[in-house]
């Protein structure tokens, strides 16, 4: 198996064992796995990603005219407004990641649902 199937998704995979996607179901993942290290490497991503998008939006909002260009509206707005201000609404934006596990969830228990309902009752 891959890095990712080992330390992510799956409870009872051997590592020499390759997973079959077409036949992964809920009950292969392992949820603890899943709703811990899902928000903590989203966490990771969106602080080192969200700096960016904020210089991105000022950009966008200042029009032509005030930036030079994206590393110097880095450096703009740190010196002007101190570093903090490269994270302003990073704590509302970040209530985002719990959308993922969510819509994971929602969207694997309702798969598994409907396999096992036709397992049960196939199409004649």
């Amino acid at each position: 198996g891959t890095l990712f199937e080992c330390l992510f998704f799956f409870e009872h995979v051997p590592i020499n064992m390759s997973v079959d996607y077409g036949d992964l179901r809920w009950e292969h993942i392992d949820k603890r796995r899943l709703y811990t290290l899902m928000p903590m490497l989203s966490m990771l991503v969106r602080s080192t990603v969200y700096p960016f998008n904020l210089v991105k939006t000022r950009m966008q909002a200042a029009g032509g005219g005030l930036y030079r260009g994206t590393a110097h509206a880095l450096v703009a707005i740190a010196r002007r407004e101190g570093p903090s201000a490269l994270y302003k609404g990073f704590l509302a934006n970040s209530f985002m990641m719990l959308n993922g596990p969510l819509y994971i969830s929602l969207l694997e228990w309702g798969r598994s649902s409907c396999l096992r309902m036709l397992e049960r009752e196939p199409w004649a």
